[in-house]
This record gives C-alpha cells, sequence and structure tokens, in this order.
C-alpha cells in the first residue's frame, strides 16, 4: 500500500526544507531575511512574548516543526516507519490544541489553521489510503507546505518581522 505523498514531486523538498527554515530561524531569535523585503512591525504585546517565552509557544512551535521533519524525512522509508511518523504527528496536534492556547487572535489563527494543516496531513498518512492519485499527493503536499507556512507566520509576528 502506498501513502499519498510518495512520489518524486511528494513534499517539493526544497521549497519545504526552505520554510522549516525559516520557522527555525525565526524560533531562534536570528534575523528572518537580511534583505530590503524585511519590515518591522509594531512589537509584539506583553501576553504574546509572554505566550512566546516563558508559556511555551516558541517551544510548541519547535516540537511540531521537528514532528512534521520527522514524517518529511519517514517518506522514503517503509510503510510501517511513515505510519509511526505520522501518528507521532497525529497524536502531537491533539496535544498541542489543548496545551497551547494562544493569547492574540491573529496568532491563534495562524496557530489553529497550522494544527488544522497537520492534523490533515497525518489522517491522510495514517490511513494509508490506497488511492494514490496526482489529487492526494497534492492535497498532502499543501497540507505540509501552508502548515510550515503558518508556523513561520507565527514566528514574523512575535518577532516583529515580515
Amino acid at each position: 500500500m502506498r501513502h499519498p505523498a510518495r512520489s518524486g514531486r511528494a513534499l517539493s523538498a526544497l521549497a519545504c526544507a526552505a520554510l522549516a527554515v525559516a520557522v527555525l530561524t525565526a524560533c531562534t531569535g536570528s534575523p528572518l531575511s537580511s534583505g530590503p523585503s524585511s519590515t518591522t512591525q509594531s512589537p509584539p504585546s506583553r501576553a504574546v512574548q509572554r505566550w512566546w517565552h516563558d508559556d511555551g509557544g516558541r517551544q510548541s512551535i519547535l516540537e511540531l516543526n521537528k514532528t512534521v521533519k520527522a514524517v518529511g524525512d519517514s517518506l522514503g522509508t517503509s510503510n510501517g516507519q511513515i505510519w509511526d511518523a505520522c501518528a507521532a504527528l497525529r497524536d502531537t496536534v491533539k496535544r498541542m490544541r489543548t496545551t497551547t492556547p494562544v493569547p492574540d487572535s491573529e496568532l491563534a489563527d495562524h496557530w489553529n489553521g497550522a494544527l488544522d494543516d497537520f492534523q490533515g496531513m497525518a489522517e491522510m498518512c495514517v490511513e494509508e489510503s490506497e488511492a494514490d492519485s496526482e489529487e492526494d499527493r497534492t492535497r498532502f503536499e499543501a497540507h505540509y507546505r501552508t502548515g510550515l507556512q503558518h508556523l513561520v507566520a507565527i514566528a514574523q509576528r512575535v518577532t516583529g518581522k515580515q
């Protein structure tokens, strides 16, 4: 049985890797871009700063990013390893829905969007859909890419960079 993600095109590795690097760069406090397109937003509120630094926001994003990366890394391996990585992602998303309250509506929208996308991705994997169609691969890749874009948007909002 093949997963929808199994194809040479799945997870356009270069684009997704670039997004993952942007998430990690933002979470470690390094500038996201030194180019002219980088703009500064108004500083995040104290509640957002507290969530990011003290209440686990930053750690949650790093953990979620690591779990999503494990799914991507497993795609060239056996179905059992893919299933394990996707089940871990599903469990992480479920736990984070109840343990990571976000104090800002814009951040909450991105956080919930990321969790929705990664849940969709995990469900496709765990179900081991026999439908290995182009549509399935495209949907799987879209969940991955959009979820990471949400994480980047959160990190940018918190660090004041765009």
